[in-house]
């Protein structure tokens, strides 16, 4: 399936130490793109002491998201103590970071970066210094928060929206290393969806007709 080739894809995020990543996730919204990485960073917290800083395009989005990673420790039976901003894991050490890309991440140091959807829709990323100011933000704060390059991992997850996004730029080289692309569309060329079970061909027909 799709969600276990992008597991695939985060590997290299379980071994001792991490192996150098840089990935793009491009899929459809909906598609368990986020829920896929962010049970990742479940598992990794709960059996290694490492330090995760989590951004998207809102502080108010990431406490959503941390909620529902809060929800994946409780399932496991792992302690989980803090706020939805700073999370902790006593058993193994491990801490997780939450917040908006904008919010300021001087002075912390990661292990794992995920930055999960940098642009609120399309409308954020038709918008030139909205776009650029987010890049930026990714280019010279957020990453820059790598304690050891060459044993972190970086995710960055999108929906596409513009040639220009985050993810059209990090696939270019214009964050000075390359980055690997996993692209799925919601359909393919032969006309077979993605997640059947969940979008059908006629349920996908229905959202490309509203636009």
């Amino acid at each position: 399936s799709h969600v276990q080739e992008l597991w695939d894809e985060l590997y290299p995020l379980t071994l001792r130490p991490i192996q150098r990543t840089r990935l793009v996730v491009c899929w459809p919204p909906r598609h368990g793109k986020t829920t896929s990485v962010l049970l990742m960073l479940a598992y990794l917290a709960s059996t290694r002491e490492i330090r995760i800083g989590y951004a998207s395009y809102s502080t108010k989005m990431t406490e959503k998201k941390a909620a529902e990673l809060r929800r994946y420790f409780e399932a496991a039976g792992v302690k989980c103590l803090g706020t939805l901003e700073q999370m902790s894991i006593p058993s193994t050490g491990a801490t997780i970071t939450l917040r908006g890309i904008g919010a300021g991440w001087t002075g912390l140091g990661y292990d794992v970066l995920v930055c999960d959807d940098p642009l609120d829709g399309r409308e954020d990323a038709e918008s030139v210094p909205i776009r650029e100011g987010r890049f930026e933000a990714i280019q010279a704060d957020f990453l820059s928060r790598m304690d050891r390059p060459n044993e972190a991992g970086v995710v960055l997850i999108q929906t596409r929206w513009h040639l220009e996004d985050p993810a059209g730029r990090a696939i270019k080289g214009d964050l000075g290393e390359p980055y690997k692309l996993t692209l799925r569309r919601a359909l393919s060329e032969s006309g077979e969806p993605l997640w059947p079970a969940r979008f059908p061909a006629s349920e996908l027909a229905i959202i490309r007709a509203r636009g």
